[in-house]
């Protein structure tokens, strides 16, 4: 398995401990128990943004370690860790969310002896696809500035691929 590969796998790890901060941090939805079954309020939804905004501000922390151990870690610093950073970041994204939603709070509906007047969270959902694009994003910003900044020029990161 060469390093690109690896690196790829490495930070699609990233996913478990954003999982993890995710989980601590983010107040999901709650649905209120009344004696006609659940509802939720206007004042209960709010968590639903919670979470997703604090599922891209983790995913734009993540993206930035995510290309920065990319940009270390994967000689030469070409364009072509690009799309090293993207699937490395989108790898990371579905992880931490499905370990959020895995280990988050339950569907509500399938929860039973609920009292009336009692509070249930509802499960971690991103419901705003575009919150999984601030991972790539910033492994981009990382990925793209390592590549602006090297000292390599084409010839020479050709050179360096034929030595290895």
């Amino acid at each position: 398995m060469n390093r690109g590969v690896r690196a790829v796998f490495m930070t699609g790890l990233l996913g478990l401990p954003a999982a993890l901060v995710l989980l601590l941090w983010a107040e999901p939805a709650q649905w209120l128990m009344t004696e006609r079954g659940l509802v939720m309020t206007q004042e209960l939804t709010r968590g639903q943004f919670d979470v997703v905004a604090k599922f891209s501000i983790i995913g734009l922390v993540a993206g930035f370690i995510a290309g920065s151990a990319i940009a270390f870690t994967v000689k030469p610093i070409t364009w072509r860790l690009v799309p090293l950073a993207i699937g490395g970041s989108l790898l990371a994204a579905g992880l931490c969310w499905l370990v959020a939603r895995v280990f988050g709070p339950s569907d509500p509906t399938s929860v039973t002896g609920i009292p009336v007047g009692e509070l249930v969270p509802t499960q971690f959902t991103i419901d705003a696809w575009p919150a999984f694009l601030a991972w790539p994003l910033g492994a981009l910003l990382i990925v793209a500035s390592a590549v602006y900044m090297s000292e390599y020029s084409p010839d020479e990161a050709n050179d360096l691929e034929s030595e290895q």
